[in-house]
């Protein structure tokens, strides 16, 4: 995978201008300044059955299609704001014919109003628009700091950076969205993460007759995953523009996947003969478009490139730079004839109201199998979690858990480690479980690989995982991200040094007798 080039490094002068703690968001310094008129317009069904939210997307596209056909009386930038399942607003200069029958639907314009975030009945809408807004401002522009940027649904992508040497090429994609907090304080909150697009076209696997790695990947990404409508999800392709400017154009929905699944059963050589042909795509919302295999790449998911998990990790400095070009932007937006002002730096946490939530009162096992009940503490302080944290041990300690489920627990260790090193990490497990009254017990397996982890779970049927981490510091950072992306049960990866000092050459139930408090230090470390 070729990594994202250009990263960016925040510098002690920027980074001593930082609030202490402070959010992903810039906040909106002149929100009360911000008003819009608007139409509502209220829907419903001629055979007098109610709206639900999954109509939302209709009447918005019923409102759309009527302004296309009186586009002449209508007046002023478009938007449509679904605010209820059967009410949406449109610009006030919207002269849409009302009452008007489209489809199954009556059309009624039911008033004009003001709105503004002094409104709490006219929030979403304030929300709404400010949003479609600034989506408007990302299709206009393009951010001189980011490079020229193409749309995947509602967020935005730079272009990757293909070293021409790797399988796949990351890119960071921006999101952004409008959260009113307490006191009616408003912001743009810019969510940073990462996609990650093929670096070979569709038809770079024909030509190679290699059509069925790319049904493979198809197969892959989308891994039973159904949508609302209990539908398989589309296969999102880019669409590049041709050489010499190779930059993503478009993004779309593959319609046709049975057509590569049928092709990948092909002979390389009759692969190879349709490396010129095109196929059917689906551009939002719902135009038909054929699209020549050299133009389309796949736009790989999480279960494309789990080996390369490390590419998709920000690191604060990159996170907040890439923030701060965000915020320069779009302050100065225009949001349907409103200027955007943001504040310069980021919404500070020390600026909202704060407090403690008080931990509930906790059922535990007592004696003879009775409930007892740890009442909850009156204040909160350091003295009074421990006291509680103690009482709770003890009582599991003594008499066990209040209710226990079946549990099939693996510890899986390196092969290199030694097996003598984890039959003790073992008997240690499972004596501390024994002493807190859990009637299961660990089973050990060696493991040369992640997959072979993953293996032994599916074919022994063990529901969680404790990995053993080697000693080497790069396979340990390499495995450890590869457990918690691979395995599909709750699993814990522990360091061996933590839990057995080299000096120790007993088993914990021996070292108590040896030197207890030694004992008591790993125990506590263990059970974390």
């Amino acid at each position: 995978m070729s990594s994202i080039a250009g990263r960016v490094v925040l510098t002690s002068a920027q980074a001593s201008q930082l609030p202490a703690e402070f959010l992903n968001a810039y906040e909106i310094e002149n929100i009360g300044a911000m008003s819009w008129q608007v139409a509502l317009y209220k829907l419903e069904r001629l055979d007098g059955q109610s709206l639900a939210h999954s109509d939302r997307g209709k009447i918005k596209n019923i409102l759309w299609e009527l302004y296309k056909r009186k586009k002449s009386q209508c007046r002023g930038l478009g938007f449509v704001v679904d605010i209820a399942p059967d009410l949406a607003a449109v610009p006030i200069g919207w002269n849409l014919p009302s009452p008007e029958e489209f489809e199954d639907y009556a059309v009624y314009r039911q008033e004009e109003v003001q709105v503004s975030l002094a409104n709490p009945r006219h929030h979403k809408i304030v929300v709404s628009l400010i949003r479609e807004g600034l989506k408007r401002h990302f299709k206009n522009n393009n951010p001189a700091e980011l490079g020229p940027l193409w749309q995947d649904y509602g967020r935005f992508c730079q272009q990757p950076q293909d070293d021409g040497e790797s399988n796949a090429s990351f890119c960071r994609r921006f999101d952004f969205g409008v959260k009113i907090l307490r006191g009616q304080r408003v912001v743009i909150e810019f969510p940073i993460t990462t996609t990650a697009v093929d670096n070979f076209s569709f038809a770079d696997y024909y030509q190679n007759g290699e059509v069925d790695l790319l049904a493979e990947m198809i197969e892959t990404k989308r891994a039973d995953r159904v949508t609302r409508q209990n539908q398989p999800i589309a296969t999102r392709v880019a669409r590049y523009l041709p050489h010499p400017n190779n930059v993503i154009q478009e993004v779309l929905d593959l319609s046709q996947e049975a057509t590569i699944f049928d092709d990948s059963k092909l002979t390389q050589s009759e692969q190879k003969k349709l490396t010129h042909k095109k196929l059917q795509c689906i551009r939002f919302p719902d135009t038909i478009c054929d699209v020549p295999l050299y133009e389309l790449r796949l736009i790989l998911g999480s279960q494309n490139t789990q080996e390369d998990h490390t590419e998709t990790i920000i690191s604060p400095s990159e996170r907040e730079a890439l923030m701060r070009q965000l915020r320069n932007f779009i302050d100065g937006a225009t949001i349907y004839g409103q200027t955007l002002t943001l504040s310069p730096s980021p919404f500070a946490t020390a600026d909202l109201e704060g407090g403690f939530v008080l931990p509930p009162a906790i059922c535990v096992k007592g004696q003879n199998n009775k409930q007892v009940i740890i009442p909850a503490p009156i204040a909160i302080s350091e003295v009074t979690l421990k006291e509680r944290t103690r009482k709770r041990s003890q009582h599991i300690r003594q008499n066990g858990f209040l209710i226990q489920r079946p549990i099939n627990p693996l510890l899986a260790y390196p092969r290199k480690a030694g097996k003598d090193s984890a039959e003790r990490i073992q008997q240690d497990f499972n004596y501390l479980l024994e002493q807190q009254g859990i009637d299961y017990r660990f089973s050990m397996r060696g493991f040369d690989t992640v997959d072979k982890i993953r293996r032994t779970i599916e074919e022994e049927g063990y529901d969680s995982a404790v990995v053993v981490l080697p000693p080497n510091n790069n396979e340990r950072v390499d495995l450890h991200e590869q457990v918690k992306q691979r395995l599909e049960v709750p699993s814990q990866c522990i360091m061996l040094k933590n839990i057995m000092p080299k000096k120790i050459e007993c088993s914990l139930q021996e070292l108590k007798q040896r030197d207890n408090r030694l004992a008591r230090r790993i125990e506590h470390r263990t059970t974390l």
